[in-house]
This record gives C-alpha cells, sequence and structure tokens, in this order.
C-alpha cells in the first residue's frame, strides 16, 4: 500500500489480484491491471511516478517504473526471486530494494521532470536535542545539585 504524500485520502493497494488499486475515501475509484503480482508499490513524493515491485514464483523480481495515470515506463531485472520491500529516500534519489534471494539493490533515480529539481536543495535540520543514557543524564543532574549547594554554601559563609 502507498498513499499520495500531498493528499491524505488517497490510497493505492496491490493484492493478488494482479491489479494497482487507487483508493479514496474508502472506495476503489480507478483499477490498473498490471498483469503479474505486485508485492510492494511506492511512490515518488509529489506521486510523479511509482515503483512497483513483482512478486511472481515463475519470474525473477523485477521492479516497475510507473507513471501516473498508471503508464508503464520501463522494467529493472532486480532479482532472481521476488522483490520483498522497496523504499524512497526522503529526496526522490535513492530507490532501495530488497528480495526474497537475500540481495540489496541500491538505484539512483534521475528524476528529469524540472518539478523535480526544485526538491533538490532540499536539507535535514539537525536537532537541537541529543539523546544520552539515562544514567549520564542523572549523573549530570546530581552533579549540577551538587554545584548549586557549594554555590549556596559559599554564599551563606560569605555573609
Amino acid at each position: 500500500m502507498a498513499n499520495k504524500p500531498d493528499i491524505k485520502n488517497i490510497f493505492y493497494a496491490v493484492g493478488t489480484d494482479k491489479s494497482i488499486k487507487e483508493i479514496e475515501n474508502g472506495k476503489e475509484k480507478l483499477r490498473f491491471e498490471a498483469g503479474v503480482n505486485i508485492s510492494q508499490l511506492v511512490t515518488m513524493h509529489g506521486a510523479r511516478a511509482f515503483f512497483a515491485g513483482v512478486a511472481e514464483d515463475d519470474k525473477p523480481g523485477s521492479i516497475q517504473v510507473l507513471r501516473y495515470p498508471w503508464e508503464k515506463v520501463f522494467e529493472v531485472q532486480a532479482h532472481s526471486l521476488p522483490v520483498e520491500r522497496l523504499r524512497i529516500s526522503f529526496d526522490n534519489s535513492v530507490l532501495f530494494s530488497s528480495g526474497h534471494d537475500g540481495v540489496l539493490c541500491i538505484f539512483d533515480i534521475k528524476d528529469k521532470d524540472p518539478k523535480g529539481k526544485a526538491r533538490e536543495n532540499i536539507q535535514i535540520h539537525l536537532s537541537d536535542e541529543l539523546l544520552i543514557p539515562k544514567a549520564e543524564r542523572d549523573k549530570y543532574i546530581a552533579d549540577i545539585d551538587h554545584l548549586k549547594s557549594s554555590i549556596q554554601k559559599l554564599k551563606d559563609e560569605n555573609e
């Protein structure tokens, strides 16, 4: 199952009926007959292209590239057994594929659509927070409390 990132009520589902279904508000809106069983379906951010992992027992695991509204652009054989998982990086630049054959394939995605070029400048903002173990945090809190009490003791002695 995949969804359009910008529209939260449209989903795409695959099953053993060899089709891709577009579901909007819980109702099937559109159906594409893929002709093969699809195990995984992922969409690029912006839903300009879809990647479908083929899961036929008698065929090698391939990845189909589809353009909406369901035009097959091309197909790449990636695995000797069915495709198990597909994932796309946050910036639409890399497709990760793993298969039942134990192989992890990494593909560079070259987006020729000028609208997709605007996303190239996406930056991940670093957090101002750090995660530390609880024991280390407790030690820091104890040290701070000790220093506060030392400061208070020095203030009392100087008065």
